[in-house]
């Protein structure tokens, strides 16, 4: 991806941009602790990162939202490798900034699972569902887990479901100039009863 590309791509979601995202939450009474995947990686610092996974991820880091997500302690990349080259990959992030925007979703001691990426050649192979299935088995099981999607992304909503998340709610955001301006919640749709 080049510069112009990538900053077009971060410009327009950012400038203006308003958005539905559907809640997800984990109960694991009802649904288990997860399963540790030995072939995933994870990784708590960015400079632990070896130098092409750096480059391949976070090719522009003081402008990517990605880096900075490391700077929170309970922050967590996990990935899965083939040959050498990343195949998916997905976080673990903590509830706090969200919680003080939005409170009744976000618990301030929970943490948030995403955003998670499979690459297109390999997606249909599970890969979505073993991360989520370690994302669960290494936090905490004292934690709340959440994780959120936007409401046209019916592979990963597909995906939270055969996993155990069940639907909690959802709310708006509208982003103008790089702000969360307003965080509304919104009323369940049948879609996502």
């Amino acid at each position: 991806m080049t510069i112009t590309r990538y900053l077009k791509k971060i410009l327009k979601r950012t400038v203006f941009e308003t958005k539905e995202i559907l809640v997800f939450e984990y109960d694991r009474d009802k649904q288990g602790d997860g399963k540790i995947d030995p072939e995933v990686r994870e990784y708590n610092e960015y400079c632990e990162m070896d130098s092409p996974l750096r480059k391949r991820l976070l090719p522009f880091p003081l402008i990517n939202p990605l880096y900075y997500r490391f700077k929170h302690p309970d922050s967590k990349l996990m990935c899965l490798f083939k040959e050498g080259d990343i195949i998916a990959w997905g976080w673990i992030q903590s509830c706090e900034s969200l919680h003080k925007k939005n409170s009744s979703y976000f618990d301030k001691n929970g943490l948030l699972l995403g955003p998670y990426w499979t690459n297109p050649a390999y997606r249909g192979q599970g890969l979505y569902g073993r991360l989520l299935q370690h994302s669960i088995a290494v936090i905490d099981k004292n934690r709340p887990i959440v994780i959120c999607t936007r409401t046209e992304n019916t592979a990963s909503i597909t995906g939270m479901k055969k996993a155990g998340f069940r639907f909690a709610g959802s709310y708006s955001v509208l982003t103008i100039l790089f702000f969360f301006v307003k965080f509304s919640p919104v009323k369940k749709t049948a879609i996502q009863q």
